[in-house]
């Protein structure tokens, strides 16, 4: 794809970095055009389209290019003085999405038989089902259903994500830089699956209460994912010195996506807390030469037996502490009768969270503050709620190195992770009416394990 970029240094203090780049991505076709997609024609009109019979203004692909994707980049550094500089960047960038949607369109009908199909518990539903050869089954349609299908939006739009930064970078010795700054993202467009034949809850035949009664469950993926995060970072980075490195990391962060389907007639109650959101983390890595030895601070005449058992020895390590990640809570069942297509949330009678001296592992959170909704009703209690628990760890080595000859060297090395033994909570139950609801009984990590090693190096 063409781009252009450049580097000006407008003053000996200011330095700026300016770039465009064209992205043109465009639709994946079959090279036999076997692929089929759901296309809405107007107000309550929605079929199957082929590219034999697509629309006009519609390629093989069965949708249309996106042929605007310009991404401007542009940075800045800036010396405020010989110690102290601050940077700075914006830019857009484009990437193709998974094809994975595209490739469900190969499954579609008329090429792929698919159908949704309610059996029940009943003789006339065990003949029909085809139960003894599972060859048919996927081409098996009972009376009465209509065809399934995943597509993608004709229109849809390809994903960018806008990224910006801004920081202050600080030598505070020859070898100790301090940075501090501000990171944001904000992603537009993302691909997300949408149910546009998901009927409103309620009672009677679900089938009969869709949008578009001539198909079944169709799951259409479309450009209307958003997400955002906005972080503190802050770094402390020591350079190899006087037997000492080491590197500090503290990031306060929030991340913030529309990733979930709680009801598909009112979107905006998808917008929460990402499933992977960390508000805290911080860690700490680092090398320690133990200052004795051959060439070391202490016993750097040391020989033989002494130098061979005491000196030479080098530690390291890695900590991390970070706060959890947030959890949605469920409800059992079909409540709402609608198939599917919905996250079936409970009641909130208030907030659930509970002081940390308050959880325990039977009982992490208020599992009394959710109550099951009225049947076809739908919950309150929203999206990623509640957020799980932390975690820390601690990994130690010890090593040391033993020369044999000139060009040989025998390196032994111990190892221990999890180093104080934590056992780190994995996430409590989450659906409501189970027997684990609210409860943990996992642990994420493993205990205390220990490991020793020699390795030739030759």
């Amino acid at each position: 794809m063409p781009w252009v970029q450049d580097d000006w240094k407008v003053t000996r203090r200011l330095t700026l970095n300016l770039g465009l780049r064209y992205e043109w991505i465009g639709r994946l076709a079959a090279n036999r055009d076997k692929i089929s997609n759901f296309y809405q024609s107007g107000p309550g009109q929605a079929g199957i389209i082929t590219p034999a019979d697509r629309p006009p203004g519609i390629g093989r692909a069965l949708q249309r290019n996106d042929n605007n994707n310009f991404a401007p980049r542009v940075g800045f550094a800036y010396q405020l003085n010989d110690k102290t500089v601050a940077r700075g960047a914006y830019g857009v960038f484009y990437q193709r999405v998974s094809s994975q949607a595209a490739i469900g369109m190969s499954f579609n009908p008329p090429f792929v038989r698919t159908g949704d199909v309610v059996l029940g518990v009943n003789e006339n539903d065990i003949r029909t089902f085809p139960i003894d050869d599972l060859t048919p089954v996927v081409n098996f349609v009972a009376p009465g259903s209509r065809p399934s299908l995943s597509g993608i939006f004709a229109d849809a739009k390809d994903a960018y994500i806008q990224q910006w930064n801004f920081y202050l970078e600080r030598m505070l010795r020859s070898n100790l830089v301090l940075k501090a700054g501000y990171v944001g993202t904000k992603s537009t467009g993302l691909e997300i699956a949408r149910n546009p034949n998901t009927p409103a809850p309620g009672p009677g035949d679900v089938q009969g209460r869709r949008p578009f009664t001539n198909l079944s469950s169709v799951r259409l993926f479309r450009s209307e994912g958003f997400a955002s995060y906005h972080g503190l970072e802050v770094t402390a980075e020591q350079r190899f010195s006087g037997g000492v490195s080491f590197n500090g990391a503290y990031t306060w962060s929030r991340t913030i996506d529309n990733q979930g389907t709680q009801d598909p007639y009112n979107y905006s109650l998808d917008k929460g807390l990402s499933g992977f959101h960390l508000a805290h983390r911080f860690s700490l890595a680092g090398v320690w030469e133990v200052p004795f030895g051959r060439g070391r601070r202490f016993g750097s005449g040391s020989r033989g037996v002494v130098n061979a058992i005491l000196g030479g020895w080098q530690a390291s390590g890695i900590m991390v502490f970070r706060t959890g990640t947030p959890l949605t809570i469920t409800t059992q069942g079909d409540l709402l009768n609608t198939g599917g297509g919905y996250t079936q949330v409970p009641n909130k009678l208030r907030d659930p969270n509970l002081e940390s001296g308050d959880r325990s592992r039977t009982r992490f959170f208020d599992t009394d503050a959710f109550v099951r909704p009225a049947q076809y009703e739908l919950g309150n209690a929203g999206r990623n709620i509640l957020i799980g628990p932390g975690s820390r760890n601690l990994d130690l080595s010890i090593s040391k190195v033993f020369p044999i000859t000139e060009k040989r060297m025998l390196q032994f090395r111990g190892e221990a992770f999890n180093a104080t033994n934590h056992p780190n909570w994995g996430n409590p139950g989450t659906t409501l009416g189970t027997a684990s609801f609210g409860t943990i009984t996992s642990n994420e990590n493993l205990p205390l394990v220990l490991q020793l090693g020699l390795k030739l190096i030759y």
